[in-house]
């Protein structure tokens, strides 16, 4: 019974002795400061540096690949061998690298990258507006999206109108739907907007930061009826 009792207690420490330790630290390759949240992984395990760039790893004997990676600096890799019952110290310097992100647009439904949009979406953003005398806002992106008129109504006063290919109807509306920073105006199909109205006359052109116009049908599935002529947002 003793012998069972002491063999049993050697297995656990063969184990521990089988396993070996990584650590060290991850800074900045110029500044010398240590990057806290980096993800430190060698084989299947991993780690995120602490705040003074201190990472730990414990894992079987063997030779693996460390990697090591965060948002702003070039990934890096090298090959480590851990020894069982042994602590090696691998610190890592980083080099920064800026980093390029994908378009993002802005849906009814929420935020989507660009190459992902079905539907018939162009983002006109201030960079690509239109110069000179802008009074209002629809003039930043005429002439600037296809299938988009920016005309105005011909009376004393009268404010612009968008069409968004073409007019749609004879009797009803044609004007889009406009949201502005996620809140819909009284405008589109069926809307209680008057007609000749510029619904965007309280804007400042020069405090719009883009312009996006849904052209397809899930504008309508997004914003429901109204924008069955399509939405600018």
């Amino acid at each position: 019974m003793v012998l069972s009792v002491m063999l049993a207690g050697a297995v656990p420490l063969g184990a521990q002795q089988a396993d070996g330790t990584i650590r060290g630290h991850v800074t900045d390759q110029v500044t010398q400061q240590p990057i806290t949240g980096a993800t430190v992984t060698i084989g299947k395990r991993g780690a995120l540096t602490q705040a003074d760039g201190r990472y730990s790893i414990t894992l079987p004997a063997g030779t693996y690949t460390l990697r090591a990676r965060t948002i702003g600096y070039a990934p890096v890799e090298r090959s480590v061998t851990v020894v069982a019952g042994q602590v090696a110290d691998v610190d890592i310097a980083l080099t920064a690298q800026a980093t390029s992100l994908s378009a993002i647009i802005v849906t009814g439904y929420g935020e989507q990258r660009a190459g992902d949009i079905t539907g018939a979406v162009t983002q006109v953003t201030s960079s690509q507006f239109n110069p000179g005398r802008i009074v209002s806002p629809e003039q930043l992106i005429q002439g600037k999206v296809a299938g988009v008129q920016v005309v105005g109504n011909n009376e004393p006063g009268g404010g612009i109108s968008i069409r968004i290919r073409g007019a749609t109807s004879v009797n009803a509306s044609s004007d889009p739907l406009y949201v502005v920073d996620g809140m819909p105006l009284g405008t589109g199909a069926g809307a209680g907007v008057s007609a000749g109205r510029d619904p965007l006359n309280f804007l400042n052109p020069n405090d719009i930061a883009s312009i996006t116009v849904l052209k397809g049908a899930s504008a309508a599935a997004i914003y429901g009826a109204n924008a069955a002529n399509g939405v600018i947002l």
